[in-house]
């Protein structure tokens, strides 16, 4: 569950198959347990997650986000637009968790969760 961030749907704006969206869910999934078992206080971020040294996505779920905008869109930004898709869809993970509760706690470069 997720506290402290009106949870309205929002859609990604990449077009990708029912089944890359659910890899990519599971793998952000993956990301924000491995976060929470290594640092139960600490806050977190699409950048903190998946940005950074974990920057290249190629092999992973994520990459058919990007390809999406850098290819089929002809985006000026993928990287960004991208980023904004793995935003919402983490949104959605933390929204949807049974096992864990979650709140916003502000803005960096994103917003930014932490475990409650």
């Amino acid at each position: 569950m997720l506290y402290g961030l009106n949870n309205g749907t929002r859609k990604i704006s990449a077009t990708i198959s029912s089944v890359d969206k659910e890899l990519a869910k599971a793998y952000i999934q993956g990301g924000v347990d491995c976060f929470c078992n290594n640092n139960p206080l600490g806050v977190f971020s699409v950048q903190i997650l998946f940005g950074g040294d974990n920057k290249n996505w190629n092999g992973t779920p994520l990459q058919c986000l990007y390809d999406n905008h850098f290819y089929i869109r002809k985006s000026s930004e993928p990287k960004k637009q991208a980023a904004s898709d793995v935003g919402i869809l983490l949104r959605e993970v933390l929204s949807s968790n049974k096992r864990r509760d979650f709140e916003y706690v502000g803005e960096a470069t994103g917003h930014q969760y932490r475990m409650k």
